[in-house]
């Protein structure tokens, strides 16, 4: 079948991460739903439209085009599907409350792209209504493979849409790839030198791995078991507002703030005997790089390569103290434009299904990871998920703001974490939240 594609370009080396994470079944994909308006019509109108909207994105978005040839293999590469049939990988849906909502996603997110001559990225769209009706409003889920893109790809590509779609006319089902080449890979544009020092420390740690402190809590050992469940908190846009003006006030960002609440929250939640969590924060590369990367689908992203320490004794006075101090961390972070963190180490990974087949049944390195996508200003609502890493940490939150306020996603693998305690944490983050707009945290 591969006679039939056109080559592109070896995978780097974050992309193999990527791959063969999703080769094993250990992370099937990202998801970001959007809301959209529209000129009342009904679905047999919409489609059409909708279809020739996306050509205008696949041609900006070249990456879209493409798939992985020996996916899990160190020969993988990217190849280009000839088309894209539109009508194989947009499915249809009601969805009249949150719980319908995390129900599609908990489904989607267990999915792989495994069909052959599909591209590794589908939509789902949701209607508040039956498909019979008159539509003026949806929301898109755009579902995607990691190798494609990081967290922010996906605002990128409804950004394209919505453009597209205010002036779209109808189109067709099919459409023809575009020529245009992809970007290079991360590391081929970017320095990630990682110290001496900073490299001994992480071989030895990954040989030797250290005794967790006493009451530190990382979920379940890692087991191949890669069902997501996923829990919905939507914050309004007064709350929202507040929360931001009380972060700033305090000298902490919404990031290292959120770090230490959700913190608290866990702790609250979890047993007595948990002292110390461990958070990982996810940072974009693209402020590393030329504009022209700012709005654009492909994987830039790095993190600390150790984690952030959260522990029972940061009481909800000391909050802040704690969110100014991992501000300040992250910060520095950011101004060693991507020398220390972890990309830099994938070169000494070498055999990555060893790698990765190695973790089953071992510790977690981290308990949780706060994944912030900022404001995307343009865009009414934003929902931003991913699939439990079968390797990652116990529970991610990924958050995303819009005009209609903020929505902070709980995503975890079944069995790792009880839910019950999810449900909890859910509940408390909402109250510190809005305790803290008032002033009263």
């Amino acid at each position: 079948m591969e006679e039939t594609y056109q080559k592109l370009r070896p995978v780097g080396l974050l992309e193999r991460w990527c791959t063969q994470r999703h080769a094993m079944n250990f992370y099937p994909n990202v998801i970001v739903t959007s809301s959209y308006q529209v000129t009342a019509c009904k679905l047999a109108t919409l489609k059409p439209h909708l279809y020739g909207a996306l050509g205008s994105v696949i041609n900006t978005h070249p990456i879209l085009s493409a798939i992985v040839m020996n996916e899990g293999l160190a020969s993988a590469h990217f190849v280009r599907l000839p088309e894209i049939r539109l009508e194989d990988i947009l499915s249809v849906h009601t969805v009249t409350k949150s719980r319908d909502l995390e129900l599609l996603l908990e489904s989607e997110h267990s999915r792989r792209f495994t069909t052959p001559g599909n591209p590794f990225w589908r939509l789902a769209l949701l209607l508040p209504g039956g498909e019979e009706e008159e539509i003026e409003a949806f929301e898109l889920m755009f579902i995607y493979h990691h190798v494609l893109g990081d967290g922010l790809s996906g605002p990128a590509f409804h950004r394209s849409l919505h453009v597209a779609l205010a002036s779209a006319s109808p189109g067709p089902a099919k459409i023809p790839s575009p020529t245009a080449p992809l970007f290079k890979p991360l590391e081929d544009l970017l320095d990630f030198h990682v110290s001496l020092l900073v490299l001994i420390v992480a071989l030895w740690r990954f040989v030797f791995p250290p005794q967790p402190a006493a009451g530190q809590w990382t979920g379940a050992p890692i087991t191949p078991d890669p069902v997501t469940r996923v829990r919905i908190l939507s914050l309004p846009t007064d709350v929202v507002t507040g929360f931001t003006s009380r972060c700033r006030a305090e000298n902490a960002s919404v990031t290292s703030a959120l770090i230490h609440i959700v913190g608290a929250a866990f702790l609250c939640a979890l047993p007595e005997t948990t002292t110390e969590l461990l958070f990982q924060a996810p940072i974009s590369a693209r402020r590393w790089l030329p504009p022209m990367y700012a709005d654009v689908i492909g994987n830039w992203v790095t993190e600390d390569i150790q984690p952030y320490v959260h522990r029972r004794r940061v009481e909800s006075a000391n909050i802040w103290a704690a969110a100014r101090a991992t501000k300040a961390r992250l910060e520095k972070t950011v101004q060693n434009d991507g020398r220390n963190t972890a990309v830099g180490l994938l070169p000494w990974i070498g055999d990555y299904d060893s790698y990765f087949a190695s973790k089953v049944g071992t510790k977690r390195d981290v308990s949780v990871e706060i994944s912030n996508l900022g404001v995307c200003r343009e865009q009414r609502r934003v929902v931003f998920s991913q699939s439990a890493g079968v390797d990652g940490p116990a529970v991610a939150v990924s958050v995303a703001a819009a005009k209609e306020g903020m929505v902070l996603t709980f995503n975890w693998q079944q069995g790792v974490v009880e839910e019950r305690v999810v449900a909890e944490v859910v509940r408390l983050v909402e109250v510190a939240v809005r305790r803290a707009v008032v002033g009263e945290m």
